[in-house]
């Protein structure tokens, strides 16, 4: 290839040397000159002929089927057929990309720490996943991922838990609700609460790239699972007695839509991003974890209507700096029910705050007192920072960091108001990349 371009520089330079040279004009005829630089025209043609089918004989190879798998997760992509396959732990199909449906290539706030930004729509879980590329600049993906829920549920009676909450189940209007089991056995799961989900989530997701941004729409659905046990005596209070058959298993339909997009303002130097999630037990799919699901009256697990959104600026100001700027919000909506003066539910108003502002032994050593109820309305988030590197080298990189954020949590009325609370957090970070 190299030889090549030599010759047609040769060829081009000879040419010009003849054509300009006044000694070689007088000794030669107009015809001759005209003659010559037609031969080497046509030599220059050939060459460049024999150039373009190397690159195009060499762009057929690189374009060829070429399949590989990796592990951890294991991974197979075929990029002749356009189809990409994923097994094991990694950022859910739902975590934004930056370009594609391209696992490693997910765009993850730059903020210092890992739990990142409240609106971010993400988890890192088991899963299974099919990819698609179906025309140019289009991907469908769909994947099977681990399922979980996050419950909250108060009662003013609380059978069982501290301070109104159920912490793995209790009883609802005269049934027994298990929704959390503890793992034993000393395996992984050792005293791990997981709940007693029946089927995978479920998301898809199309991924557009069609020159300028990258965007992306994704739907999710989910199967939540719970077991009730019906007593006979009333409460089921100790010593009850219960029929053979009376349990059952219960299953809630959940689901949400979303999207995102990726933009580069100005290419190389400023990008916009932004992300959103809304639908009906979609809490656990975005960062502060609000919850999914409640206690239904008759023992189900009643799905919590809820939103999530957030935007950034990334900037590039120059070579080995980041400038970083987010802010994100979640929110759910009130879900509650009356059993004549017991009271159930998320955000029920007559849910008791009073004890919330005020400090007593017990709620000095980390305890919630049951005058405090609290429930979780909205999580709102503003965070900047930036990393630059200061080392970039043969032995790796070193980059400093710095973050300020605040976060402000705000619950649902109930007697005694509707009491907030927000922090003002400054990280800071020295980190070394040997690669």
């Amino acid at each position: 290839m190299h030889s090549k371009w030599g010759l047609m520089c040769g060829a081009l330079v000879g040419a010009s040397f003849l054509a300009l040279d006044p000694a070689a004009a007088q000794s030669v005829s107009d015809s001759e000159k005209i003659e010559r630089l037609q031969r080497a025209t046509e030599q220059l043609q050939k060459q460049l002929k024999t150039l373009q089918d190397e690159i195009a004989q060499t762009k057929k190879q690189t374009e060829k089927v070429e399949a590989k798998v990796e592990a951890a997760p294991a991974r197979y992509d075929n990029s002749g057929w356009g189809f990409h396959f994923l097994a094991g732990q990694s950022w859910s199909l739902l975590t934004q990309n930056q370009v594609g449906i391209t696992p490693r290539k997910e765009n993850i706030p730059l903020t210092i720490d890992a739990n990142y930004v409240v609106g971010f729509n993400y988890v890192r879980q088991w899963q299974i996943r099919a990819v698609g590329d179906v025309f140019p600049g289009i991907s469908l993906g769909v994947s099977v991922e681990n399922p979980a829920a996050i419950f909250l549920g108060s009662t003013a009676t609380a059978p069982l838990g501290t301070g109104g909450a159920f912490p793995s189940g209790g009883i609802v209007n005269g049934t027994v609700v298990n929704f959390v089991n503890t793992g034993g056995g000393g395996d992984f799961l050792q005293n791990v609460n997981v709940t007693t989900d029946q089927a995978p989530d479920i998301i898809e997701k199309a991924a557009f790239d069609p020159g300028w941004g990258h965007y992306e729409i994704y739907g999710l659905q989910r199967f939540f699972s719970d077991n009730t046990l019906r007593c006979i005596a009333g409460l089921c209070t100790a010593g009850s007695t219960t029929m053979v058959g009376t349990t059952d298993n219960k299953t809630t339909f959940g689901a949400g839509v979303g999207g995102s997009v990726l933009l580069p303002l100005i290419p190389k130097y400023l990008e916009l991003t932004a992300s959103g999630l809304y639908g009906r037990g979609v809490g656990r799919y975005a960062a502060g974890q609000l919850p999914d699901v409640t206690i239904g009256p008759d023992g189900s697990l009643s799905l919590v209507r809820g939103w999530s959104a957030m935007a950034g600026l990334v900037g590039h100001p120059w070579e080995g700096l980041d400038v970083y700027a987010y802010a994100g919000i979640e929110e759910v909506q009130p879900n509650f029910f009356n059993v004549g003066t017991t009271l159930f539910g998320l955000g029920n108003p007559g849910f008791s705050n009073a004890g919330c502002l005020i400090t007593t032994p017990f709620s000095f050593a980390g305890n919630t007192p049951a005058n405090c109820i609290a429930n979780n309305r909205r999580l709102s988030d503003v965070t900047v920072g930036f990393w630059q590197n200061v080392y970039k080298g043969d032995y790796g990189r070193v980059a400093v960091g710095a973050q300020y954020e605040y976060i402000k949590r705000e619950v649902f009325e109930g007697v005694g108001g509707a009491p907030s609370t927000d922090n003002n957090i400054v990280l800071t970070s020295l980190r070394y990349y040997p690669f």
